[in-house]
Parts: C-alpha cells; structure tokens; sequence
C-alpha cells in the first residue's frame, strides 16, 4: 500500500483543524426565544434572544444544572498545584491568547430600542442571553439589532393595567451587569422615602428597580442609589415619565457614575405640578 495518500489526508485534516473558523455574516439571524405577545396586564416582562450563527463548528454548550460543592467535597477539593518551567508557562499564556483571539468574534454587542429607547446587551453567538424589560400601557415595541451582520428582529405586545401618572425606571444600559448593584431611591416632596414593596402614604410604591405613582403630589422629588457593601462601579442611568402617553407628557433621564462604598447617591431631581 502507498502511504503517500494517508499522510497527504492526515496533513490537510490537521491544517484544517488549526484553520481559524471565519463567520460568513450574511447567514446569521437574531432569535427571540422567549418574548411577550398578545394582551398582557403584567407589566415587567423577561426576554430571551440568541444571535445565531448556522455554520459555527464548536458551539458553546447551554448552561448545566447548578453544581453543589457541598454533594462531593472531594470533587470540590482543588487540584494540587502543578510545577511548570518558564517554558511550559510561557506555551500556556501563548495557548491562552491563541485561543482568546480565535473566539473573538463570538464576542458581540446588540443594540436594543424599547419603546424608542436605546440599551445596549453584550451577547455570545449561539448562546442564549436574557434581560428585562418594565412595559408601559398601551402598545409597547421592541428592536433587536446586531450592527455588523444588520441581523434584525422585532416585537410588539399591548400592556392593560391601571396607569400610573408618575413611573421612574431603572435602565438597562451598562453593558457587563444584569443590573448595577443596588437600590432605587424616590424622596417624595414631603421627604418620604419610599420601602421597597411598601406603598408611601401617599401612594407611592417601589418595585424592584422601578417606582410608580397613581397620583404623585405636586412638588420636587429625588432620585437616589444606595450601594450596598459589595457595590462595584457602575453607570446608572435613571428615566421618569410624567403622564405617559398624554399631550403633557414629560420625560427625564438622570444618570450618574456610582463607585464602591459611597453613601446613597443623588442621581437628580424633577419637578411634578399639580
């Protein structure tokens, strides 16, 4: 038999393997796997996405069941340190980076416009991503876009429940964190601060990272963050609409960059008339 062939088909697989893997853009696609439709009377709705990419030879696998350390502690023993040479570090680091830039591309930023309003979410191709959204009455719209490939997908439901004249939301527009480290804060005009879950006497009340108010008293409210011990630095970007979907409609957006271990910190103040 004549080796020649083998070593020829062993040489060109091996080549092919150390190929880096170059997306062809054109076929890639936004998914919403999990999106809101139809009539709702929720208000604070959760969407899935996935940037997809059909001909991506390794891609990464879905999120296992949460491991519990404690079932095995041998298995969650660390492994004894390894002595390595100044050349086998060296080869890892070289290793590291090779592999780092060759899934670079993975790496993505999806522009977001809810209800006309832009965020931003960091996103890994063929991996499923999720953030919130707090929906407003009436139609709310939502546009997914990926830049460079212009892969685009939109939605739309309709949100029915008793509408607030006073809503002030936190934004999700600090790539990196589901949500910045923290609490929302809303002084009322007569310096109630209102608990979470717990309505003010005038009827203000705070639900995770949104506060709303059927009738706000007239008056100069305050919008704070409160850090907690862990806190890390964080834009936080703040938006209050006043009487939403009406000719006197007003909108603010107050942002402001938050650092580890400060006091709660005024992130602005607006005005509500009577």
């Amino acid at each position: 038999m004549n080796p020649g062939p083998v070593w020829l088909l062993l040489l060109a697989g091996g080549l092919a393997a150390r190929t880096p893997y170059v997306p062809d853009l054109k076929h890639w696609r936004l998914e919403l796997t999990s999106a809101p439709g139809g009539w709702l009377s929720e208000r604070r709705q959760q969407i899935t996405f996935k940037l997809v990419d059909p001909g991506d030879p390794r891609p990464p696998r879905e999120p296992a069941g949460r491991y519990d350390p404690y079932a095995d502690a041998e298995a969650y023993r660390p492994p004894a340190a390894e002595e390595k040479t100044p050349e086998q570090l060296r080869r890892k680091r070289q290793q590291e980076e090779a592999l780092r830039l060759a899934n670079q591309w993975r790496q993505r930023t999806i522009q977001i416009w809810f209800n006309g309003e832009p965020m931003a979410e960091y996103a890994e191709v063929n991996a499923a991503r999720s953030f919130r959204v707090e929906s407003q009455d009436g139609e709310n719209r939502l546009e997914l876009l990926e830049p460079e490939s212009g892969a685009r997908v939109t939605c739309s439901w309709w949100v029915s429940v008793s509408q607030s004249r006073l809503q002030v939301t936190v934004l999700r527009d600090f790539p990196g964190n589901f949500y910045p480290t923290g609490e929302l804060q809303v002084v009322e005009p007569d310096g109630t601060l209102g608990d979470y879950l717990k309505a003010t006497p005038s009827g203000g009340k705070i639900q995770w990272m949104a506060y709303s108010h059927p009738a706000p008293p007239a008056g100069t409210y305050a919008v704070r963050w409160k850090t907690y011990p862990w806190q890390e630095p964080a834009a936080v970007t703040v938006q209050v609409v006043l009487d939403p979907g009406t000719d006197r409609e007003h909108r603010w957006r107050l942002n402001r960059l938050i650092l580890p271990g400060s006091p709660p910190t005024l992130l602005g103040t607006f005005d509500v008339d009577p």
